[in-house]
């Protein structure tokens, strides 16, 4: 499989290109630094929403790089991030629900895809990535104001 590096030249520096990289930097093992994404909400363009990892080893610092936007998200908001493990339901790991935001209903999930490996992901309603977008964008705004 080729690499990061190796992929380099071919994807360039143009706003496509740029795209491109940010598309395989989401595929398996093609991220440089997986899980040290997103250490401050400005940072954060978007959350993630799963991560395969080939060890199960790794589960910890995944499902801490899927949620840490989130941490970001409420502690900018003024708000708690609360968890609710669900031991016994399916592939379900934990429930999380973001204070202040009663329609949003998230669960951390981890299976073992075909493939191999383990996927760890977000899923929920409404639209994790949609409800990011907007808040993120709502606190941003707020902060740049007198």
């Amino acid at each position: 499989m080729a690499s990061q590096a190796d992929l380099g030249p071919v994807i360039g520096g143009s706003k496509a290109a740029s795209a491109g990289r940010r598309l395989m930097e989401r595929l398996p093992g093609m991220a440089p630094k997986p899980f040290a994404s997103c250490r401050v909400l400005e940072g954060c363009a978007e959350a993630p929403l799963a991560f395969h990892i080939e060890k199960g080893e790794h589960v910890p610092e995944t499902v801490a790089a899927l949620v840490r936007p989130w941490v970001l998200l409420q502690k900018a908001r003024g708000k708690e991030l609360i968890f609710n493990f669900a031991p016994g339901a399916g592939d379900r790991l934990m429930n999380m629900n973001l204070e202040g935001l009663p329609q949003a209903s998230f669960a951390v999930h981890i299976s073992a895809p075909l493939t191999g490996g383990c996927e760890v992901s977000l899923r929920g309603r409404p639209d994790p990535s949609r409800l990011f977008d907007e808040q993120r964008r709502a606190v941003l705004e707020n902060s740049l104001q007198p």
